[in-house]
């Protein structure tokens, strides 16, 4: 019970560092000194804290997915991917929760956007939509960007349209306007392929 907690609790590296003086082995305390650098979006040295965490514990789930999210935000997608597809593989025989499962799904989709592989990108994104339909308009956004390069205009158009639809309902005004300013190049994409 106490290990869950601390997984879960409000990290600072004064406090990791603290623990790491007990106990230099502690492999939470690496992990709470990296959630704290990430969190900070000091990606570099949060990498070096999970990498640790994970020479003192191996199958630590959280700090491999925070090792995938930290490359993705380096735009080091193949090693975000390495790193994904450990947990991906892994719930196959175990499975995640759902909440887990769509943070899982939306960064690998991402990252095989971004690496121009768009057929696993859209299974990827199919994945995510599939285990939460609301409040997911960004995944309904870039799967319509994965729709438009595989030339589905009249699906891209329904995803545009859904991302902000759900955005409406969801975010903030000025999230909904950055999206709507965002999606209408791609909307006129859309519309200009379904005319063709």
């Amino acid at each position: 019970r106490r290990r869950h907690t601390r997984l879960q609790g409000d990290w600072s590296s004064d406090v990791c560092s603290s623990d790491l003086n007990d106990n230099p082995k502690d492999a939470v305390s690496w992990y709470g000194w990296g959630v704290a650098l990430m969190n900070q979006q000091k990606f570099e040295e949060a990498i070096i804290k999970f990498m640790v965490s994970l020479n003192h514990e191996p199958g630590m789930e959280a700090a491999t997915h925070n090792l995938g999210y930290c490359y993705v935000q380096l735009g080091e997608y193949k090693r975000a991917l390495h790193y994904l597809d450990k947990i991906y593989l892994d719930k196959k025989v175990e499975p995640l929760d759902p909440r887990r499962n769509l943070k899982l799904h939306r960064l690998r989709a991402y990252c095989y956007l971004q690496l121009q592989h768009y057929a696993i990108a859209r299974q990827e994104y199919d994945e995510a939509i599939t285990i939460q339909p609301e409040n997911n308009y960004k995944a309904y956004f870039e799967r319509g960007i994965v729709k438009t390069y595989l030339r589905l205009p009249f699906e891209a158009y329904q995803d545009f349209q859904a991302a902000l639809s759900d955005a409406q309902k969801f975010a903030s005004g000025d999230i909904v306007s950055d999206l709507q300013r965002q999606i209408n190049p791609w909307l006129e994409a859309a519309v200009t392929e379904m005319k063709k």
